[in-house]
Formats: structure tokens, C-alpha cells, sequence
């Protein structure tokens, strides 16, 4: 098993572009402020800016806020248990997708070997039979480019499956582990487990990415929690 999942990863890995440089902040990616601008913090700063109104928030404050904000956000069992049934939905959709996906492939080439047997056999003329194959052949070519990148996301997914009981355990032990863990795991969790941090005047206000439908911040919490042990 571990050699297959290893083998999917390295077959992705060969797909993706090189990253470019990490943000240097946990938060670098996700922190906006209440103006709607961008705010940033340089390596050796110890806050958070807004260039276009100045508003500003020391990094310290941020890291604090959010951790006790994963502590309410995991204390939720019912809500992780939904999220969890909402990504196993999502799988089983996309698994029927790509059966339905490769059945339409095989049928599409088992149409084009019977009529070029056809012609074969002197049953249709040529222009028939090239009026009907060179679209069949491009159809052909535009599933099978579409293929790869279904059964990538499939197998992506099945890998990266585990428990309910299994999430909670890991998830609640981060608000524990949270100060010590390096920078790079604590950015790779805040950003799957929130979509934006907006700093306002008159608080800070967290978007989670669990309110979204399709399953994938669960998926990629799943990885977290499991690699930050």
C-alpha cells in the first residue's frame, strides 16, 4: 500500500510546476484587511501591514487569535463528522465520473473498430467512413487527455482517506502542539483550515474553508493533522 501511494504521489509530483517561494508567515497567504487590502509582514518584522491604509497587527496577536480559534472550530464533532460524510460523498461522485468517464471511452473506440471494419468490408465508402471517424477521433483524443487528470483526483482522494474518529483525535491536539510545530506546518494548516483572515477595526474575522462543498479542506486537513503528529 505504501509503495502505490508513493508511486501516485511521484506521478503527480511529475504533473505539478516547481513552487515558488513559501510565504515567510504563517498567515502570509490569508491575511486581508477590513479595507479590503493586502496585508503583509517582511521576515524580519514582527506584524502584519496593510500598504494601503496602514492598518497593522502584531504577528504574536494573529498566531494567538487563530489558535484559539482552532480550539472552538475542533470542539465541533458533529461539524468535522459532516464535513468528513461531505468529502466521502464527493469521492464516490467523482469515482461514478470516472467510470462513466472510461466507459464512454471504451465505447467511443469499440464504434470506430466496428465501422472501420465496415469499410473494411467495402460496407460504407470512404467518405463515409472518414466523415464519421475523424470526429470520433477527436472526441477519442479529448476524453483520453481528460482521463488522467480524473483518476489522479481519485486516487488523490483514496489516499488521503481516514477515520472520523481518527480526524477529531488528531485535529483536537493541534491547539496543544500549535506553538511548537515549525512555521511551514502551522501556514499548511491555517490554510487549509481557513479560506481568509480579514483584520478589521473592530475585530478579526475568520473565513473556514469548511463551509465550502466539496470536501478538499477536510482532505487536506486529514494530511495535516496525520504529518504533524
Amino acid at each position: 500500500m505504501w509503495n502505490e501511494v508513493n508511486q501516485i504521489l511521484e506521478e503527480q509530483a511529475k504533473k505539478w510546476k516547481r513552487p515558488g517561494r513559501l510565504p515567510s508567515q504563517t498567515f502570509s497567504k490569508l491575511a486581508w484587511c477590513g479595507c479590503g487590502g493586502k496585508m503583509y509582514a517582511r521576515t524580519d518584522s514582527p506584524i502584519f501591514l496593510c500598504r494601503k491604509c496602514n492598518n497593522k497587527i502584531p504577528i504574536v496577536e494573529l498566531e494567538e487569535t487563530f489558535r484559539e480559534e482552532l480550539k472552538v472550530f475542533f470542539s465541533n464533532p458533529e461539524k468535522l463528522q459532516t464535513n468528513l460524510d461531505r468529502a466521502a460523498q464527493t469521492l464516490k461522485e467523482k469515482e461514478e465520473l470516472l467510470d462513466s468517464h472510461q466507459h464512454s471511452v471504451q465505447k467511443l473506440r469499440d464504434t470506430m473498430q466496428q465501422t472501420h471494419r465496415l469499410c473494411v468490408e467495402g460496407h460504407i465508402t470512404p467518405k463515409g467512413f472518414g466523415d464519421f471517424y475523424k470526429p470520433a477521433e477527436a472526441q477519442l483524443e479529448q476524453l483520453l487527455a481528460e482521463l488522467p487528470k480524473l483518476q489522479a483526483d481519485v486516487d488523490f482522494m483514496r489516499v488521503n482517506r481516514i477515520s472520523a474518529e481518527a480526524v477529531i483525535t488528531e485535529s483536537n491536539s493541534i491547539y496543544d502542539r500549535w506553538p511548537r510545530l515549525p512555521l511551514d506546518e502551522r501556514r499548511k494548516i491555517a490554510e487549509a483550515v481557513c479560506e481568509k483572515i480579514v483584520v478589521a477595526d473592530d475585530g478579526i474575522d475568520i473565513s473556514y474553508s469548511g463551509t465550502q462543498t466539496s470536501g478538499e479542506p477536510c482532505n487536506n486537513l486529514t494530511r495535516l493533522c496525520a504529518r504533524c503528529r
